[in-house]
């Protein structure tokens, strides 16, 4: 395996309270890793509610590694929560309707729309409420670590959580909207209309240029309007950004992600940006 990176801590909130208290047992431990960041929530399952978040950056930027249980346990003490799920970046991405899934021939229909690098395999993450599937190549020598590192963990594509809940949040509002994801190698596009998923898809773009050439291009395609229509940003973004400052040019109402309404969040972390935890606070969905 890769070396591990020196990492630095990022953001920590918590409750308090919680803390204080005997209730780890019943915490679930959603930790979100990619090339640049490690991101850890506590999710409260008694309580239904984001108690805790503790995030971390590495030094070295774009490096591509695997976070061991010997780190998340340094990271993120094992006495506060009692179950742990690992949700894994990658850009290579699938969705299928569930009606449409057979599990037999699902590399043979990932590899109609991506390529397979030496080592990867494909795997999937169930999106239930959209009753649908996420098919995503991985590597499997880095799989069947994870798998060995943390026995009995969930392991999901981070894209897992982040569709579902954008469907939640937005299901009553019947006029398109476009949401678009940051990461360090790309970005994920989706767009609504009706309450419903339209599109999905992932783009390699590293350049905020990149980034607003697909996303003016799928606009195109499926006849939203950057002058017209909400769009909403979340990821690696803030408003200080080369990305967001370009974006602004060009989307006349363009708006930073809120954070999932649907969850319940103790005060601190209200305090934390919402666009760039986003898909954190989306891992509850995913079980």
């Amino acid at each position: 395996m890769q070396t591990i990176p020196d990492i630095e801590l990022l953001h920590e909130a918590a409750d308090a309270t919680w803390l204080e208290s005997d209730n780890g047992h019943s915490a679930t431990l959603n930790v979100c890793f990619s090339e640049n960041y490690l991101i850890g929530s506590f999710f409260d399952r008694r309580e239904q509610a984001f108690v805790m978040v503790k995030s971390f950056e590495a030094k070295t930027k774009n490096t591509s590694w695997l976070p061991d249980k010997e780190l998340i346990e340094r990271c993120f003490p094992n006495k506060l929560y009692g179950k742990i799920n690992i949700f894994v970046p990658g850009l290579k991405l699938l969705l299928v309707p569930e009606a449409l899934y057979r599990e037999e021939v699902k590399t043979e229909l990932f590899l109609m729309n991506h390529k397979l690098d030496d080592g990867e395999k494909v795997y999937n993450s169930a999106l239930k409420r959209l009753q649908a599937k996420i098919l995503y190549a991985y590597p499997e020598k880095k799989m069947r670590e994870l798998e060995r590192q943390f026995s009995g963990a969930g392991i999901f594509h981070v894209s897992c959580g982040y569709i579902e809940s954008l469907q939640m949040q937005y299901r009553e509002e019947e006029a398109p909207h476009f949401h678009i994801d940051i990461t360090e190698k790309g970005i994920m596009v989706s767009a609504f209309m009706d309450g419903r998923l339209q599109f999905f898809n992932t783009f390699p773009a590293e350049t905020p240029e990149d980034k607003l050439y697909f996303i003016t291009f799928v606009s195109e395609q499926l006849s939203f309007s950057p002058l017209r229509d909400n769009y909403y940003v979340s990821g690696i973004i803030d408003k200080l950004s080369d990305d967001y400052n370009l974006f602004k040019t060009y989307i006349k109402n363009l708006h930073l992600q809120p954070r999932p309404p649907f969850n319940k969040y103790s005060l601190p972390l209200l305090r934390l940006p919402e666009p760039f935890y986003y898909k954190a606070f989306s891992t509850a969905l995913c079980e």
